[in-house]
C-alpha cells in the first residue's frame, strides 16, 4: 500500500463485520479477510484500495475501535491522493447518510483533520 492514503476513523460499538457488511453494500463490492491481521477486510481494484481495520480497546486510538484507510494505485504520483481523498470522501458521505455511527472523522495523512463532526448520539 501507498503512503498516501486517506483515513476516516469510526465511533461505534458494533462489530467490525456489521460495518464491513455496510460498506459492501452500499459500493456492491466483495471485501475479502486480511491475511495478515484477522480482524481487518480488503477490496481493491485496478484504480483504488481500501481496507477497514479494527483494534483493540487498549490500542492507540481507544475512541474509535474501527477506521478506514483509503488509497489509490494512480501511476501519477501527483495523483494518488486526489483520488484516495475523493473516494474517501463518497465513503464518508454515505457512512454519514445511514446515521448509524456517533462520529465520523476523515483525516489526512499528515493527520490534519479535514472534518469531524458528531453526526448522531444515541440516547441513553
Amino acid at each position: 500500500m501507498y503512503s498516501e492514503h486517506v483515513t476516516i476513523y469510526i465511533d461505534t460499538d458494533e462489530p467490525v463485520e456489521v460495518l464491513a457488511s455496510e460498506v459492501e453494500q452500499a459500493f456492491s463490492i466483495q471485501l475479502r479477510p486480511n491475511a495478515n491481521q484477522k480482524l481487518d477486510f480488503v477490496y481493491a481494484d485496478y484504480q483504488q484500495w481500501l481496507v477497514i481495520h479494527h483494534q483493540e480497546a487498549d490500542e492507540g486510538m481507544a475512541d474509535f475501535p474501527h477506521w478506514i484507510e483509503v488509497g489509490s494505485y494512480t501511476a501519477r504520483y501527483s495523483d494518488r491522493l486526489k483520488y484516495a481523498r475523493d473516494f474517501a470522501q463518497v465513503i464518508y458521505d454515505r457512512l454519514k447518510a445511514t446515521r448509524r455511527y456517533r462520529f465520523l472523522i476523515l483525516a489526512e495523512p499528515e493527520w490534519t483533520l479535514e472534518r469531524g463532526e458528531p453526526i448522531y448520539r444515541k440516547a441513553g
